[in-house]
């Protein structure tokens, strides 16, 4: 399985873009670094790696589709309720690979580079 961690504001971008489009539809975007994200249809199965990310997530609509998030997740009150897969300090490899992700929403200024590698 091959899942990659992009941006927040790169994902922000995915989910608002895909709310019209048909789940069989494949698209891709691209961040401000050049990397390229290719699905198959809007990412279902999504974790984020920062509160802020998972409060954005919520005020896009996608957060139905937030199935992992870090500690201190607490906005929307609805973000209270999705598995804890760690914090800024260090993440649960393992128990991220569990929740099936089909994207990792992380943010690098929030984030050691060295957890989010």
């Amino acid at each position: 399985m091959a899942v990659r961690v992009f941006s927040c504001w790169l994902f922000l971008a995915l989910v608002t873009a895909a709310a019209g489009v048909r789940a069989a539809t494949p698209w891709s975007v691209q961040d401000d670094e050049g990397r390229v994200l290719e699905l198959a249809g809007p990412a279902q199965r999504i974790v984020s790696l920062s509160p802020g990310a998972t409060a954005l997530l919520f005020a896009a609509g996608a957060g139905g589709r937030v199935v992992g998030t870090a500690e201190y997740s607490l906005e929307p009150d609805a973000a209270r309720a999705i598995v804890r897969v760690g914090d800024a300090h260090g993440f649960n490899l393992e128990r991220i690979l569990a929740l099936h992700p089909d994207v990792i929403v992380a943010w690098p200024q929030g984030t050691s580079l060295g957890v989010l590698a």
